[in-house]
C-alpha cells in the first residue's frame, strides 16, 4: 500500500531586500559608494557647512570670471578718483590712488585662493610627517621638536607706526612717513616725537604729497 502525500506550498512574494545605504556592502565599490553619499547627506544636513561651501564657490566663481565680473583694471590709478564714496561707478569707492576697489576684490580672490591652496598642500604633508615622527618616538625627540616649533609660533610685533599712518590720512608712504617722524624729533628731540596730535608732525604731514615729502 502506497501513501502519497501532498505538499502544501504555501506562496511567497517577492523578498525584499535592505535599502542600499543600511545593507551590507558586497563589494569595495559599493561600500565606497555607501561612504561617499552617506557624507553627503551628513554635510547637507549641517547649516553651518553649506554656508562655507557656498562661500567657497562664489569665491571660487569670481576667481575664474573675474575679467567679466571687475568693471575697472584693478591696477589702473586715475588720481582725480581718489578716496571717492560708494556709488553706482564704484561700489565700493576708490582707493587713495583712485583704484576701483570692488575690482580690487574680485581680482584679489585670485590671489586668496592661490594662498589658500598652496598653505593646504604644504602645510598639511609637513605637519603630518613632524607629528607623526614626534608622536612616535617621544622622549627627546618630542621635546626638540616641540622646542623649536615655538620660534613658529610667536606672534609678530604689530608695526609702531601702522597708527599714526592711519590718523595721517592717505598718501603717506611708510617711507615718507618715518622722514616725518625724524624731522619732528630732529627739530625737537624732547618732544613726543611718535605722536600723531604733535604740530611739527602735522605740519611736516601736511608737505608731503604721494609720499613724497616736499
Amino acid at each position: 500500500m502506497t501513501v502519497t502525500s501532498t505538499m502544501q506550498n504555501t506562496p511567497k512574494g517577492p523578498k525584499q531586500e535592505e535599502p542600499f545605504l543600511i545593507r551590507t556592502a558586497r563589494s569595495p565599490r559599493e561600500a565606497f559608494v555607501q561612504r561617499l553619499l552617506l557624507g553627503i547627506i551628513e554635510f547637507t544636513g549641517n547649516r553651518l557647512a553649506l554656508i562655507g561651501a557656498a562661500i567657497v564657490f562664489l569665491l571660487i566663481m569670481l576667481a575664474i570670471f573675474a575679467p567679466l565680473i571687475a568693471p575697472y583694471d584693478p591696477s589702473a590709478q586715475i588720481l582725480s578718483d581718489a578716496l571717492q564714496a560708494p556709488s553706482g561707478a564704484h561700489w565700493f569707492g576708490t582707493d587713495e590712488y583712485g583704484r576701483d576697489i570692488f575690482s580690487r576684490v574680485v581680482y584679489g580672490s585670485r590671489i586668496t585662493l592661490y594662498i589658500v591652496t598652496l598653505v593646504t598642500a604644504t602645510v598639511a604633508p609637513i605637519g603630518l610627517a613632524i607629528g607623526a615622527v614626534s608622536g612616535y618616538f617621544g622622549g627627546a625627540i618630542d621635546l626638540v621638536v616641540m622646542q623649536n616649533h615655538r620660534p613658529l609660533s610667536v606672534i609678530s610685533q604689530p608695526d609702531p607706526d601702522a597708527r599714526l599712518r592711519r590718523r595721517s590720512g592717505p598718501g603717506i608712504e611708510p617711507g615718507g612717513f618715518r622722514h616725518c617722524v625724524d624731522r619732528v624729533a630732529a627739530d625737537c628731540p624732547s618732544c613726543p616725537s611718535r605722536s600723531a596730535d604733535h604740530p611739527q608732525y602735522r605740519l611736516c604731514c601736511r608737505g608731503s604729497t604721494s609720499g613724497r615729502i616736499q
